[in-house]
């Protein structure tokens, strides 16, 4: 389960397949536990490495992670606290089908 302190990295992950500008976004309590951290993807981790319970992605120079992000594996390592609903500004419907972000694209 892929989390981030990064509000703006869950909104580019936030999608919202209705006619409207509004997303969701949790807020939620983490346990990451004893955490291995990487400053590279590392696409191929299914489950823990040993010894550890969690993987913390650090943003580095040169590295591919523009943003922390943190992995869990364990469902009862997440809490949810607060759900917030919220509308970009930049947002919105295009004519072409679909939601237009501001960063470009279309999302259905």
């Amino acid at each position: 389960i892929y989390t981030t302190e990064v509000s703006s990295k869950s909104d580019d992950y936030a999608l919202n397949r209705h006619k409207s500008f509004t997303k969701a976004l949790v807020l939620a309590s983490v346990i990451l536990g004893h955490p291995m951290k990487l400053r590279h993807n590392s696409d191929q981790l299914i489950e823990p490495p040993l010894g550890h319970d969690s993987v913390i992605g650090e943003p580095s120079e040169g590295g591919h992670l523009r943003y922390s992000e943190s992995v869990v594996y364990d469902r009862d390592a997440i809490r949810p606290a607060y759900l917030v609903m919220y509308s970009s500004v930049s947002a919105r419907w295009s004519t072409a089908g679909g939601f237009q972000g501001s960063l470009g694209g279309n999302y259905l």
